[in-house]
């Protein structure tokens, strides 16, 4: 018999998701803790995407990236890095064409990839106004060259939630953040994340942490399920 729960997502899941969630006979909520706005980019930057080359190499590390990414005359050779299946989805959506190098579910293991390949020019890693540098960084020890353009920003949206969950989904640092600005962690409401760094954000306030085995929501959400198959009689 399927355990009665009751789960908090911190941002609007996907259609498929939700009717998952639902299906399972959960109690859902949803609320949006950040919100997304575009950074437009200057002439100078535009001209320096346009000037990428077949031998070069564009990471992307979000659906976000991708979507926000103005319309740039080269991309028709681009050739991508992504960081989750997701975003690797919607690279194919957006560019049919292009070939997409490396798929990895984490900024380590991507630059593992493109380290060992010893086949790429530079490196324009297209992301977040605040990402993190961990990629970047581990490029640059190997003297490989990285170009930072910043296509959208994260603006976080504390609210305060005074019902009890028996879960709470986080899908970014920036999230997990924006939720304990006004909430703190509860004894018996178990916190899942979509990622390690995002885990790590979350270990900041709470030790009741678990983690997907991949970077998607269904993962999430079966992570969620499989934890409160084994603990929800305890």
């Amino acid at each position: 018999m399927k355990a009665s729960i009751s789960i908090l997502s911190t941002k609007h899941l996907d259609p498929t998701a939700r009717d998952w969630a639902l299906a399972q006979d959960w109690g859902l909520m949803e609320m949006e803790f950040i919100q997304i706005e575009a950074l437009p980019l200057n002439r100078s930057q535009e001209r320096r995407l346009d000037a990428i080359g077949p031998s070069d190499l564009v990471v992307v590390t979000s659906e976000n990236a991708i979507k926000f990414l103005p319309t740039i005359q080269s991309t028709e050779t681009w050739r991508f890095g992504c960081i989750g299946h997701k975003t690797r989805y919607k690279v194919q959506e957006r560019f049919p064409h292009n070939q997409i190098r490396f798929t990895a579910d984490n900024s380590r293991d991507l630059a593992a990839q493109i380290v060992e390949s010893k086949c790429f020019g530079d490196v324009y890693f297209i992301c977040a106004e605040d990402h993190r540098m961990e990629l970047s960084l581990l490029l640059q020890k190997h003297r490989i060259k990285v170009e930072t353009f910043s296509v959208y920003k994260t603006i976080k949206q504390p609210q305060k939630v005074d019902h009890h969950y028996d879960g709470i989904l986080f899908f970014s640092p920036s999230g997990v953040e924006s939720f304990f600005q006004l909430n703190q962690s509860i004894k018996n409401t178990i916190y899942a994340a979509i990622g390690q760094t995002t885990a790590n954000a979350l270990e900041n306030y709470t030790k009741r942490v678990i983690i997907s085995e991949a970077p998607t929501q269904e993962a999430l959400l079966r992570c969620v399920q499989s934890y409160y198959e084994n603990h929800f009689h305890e």
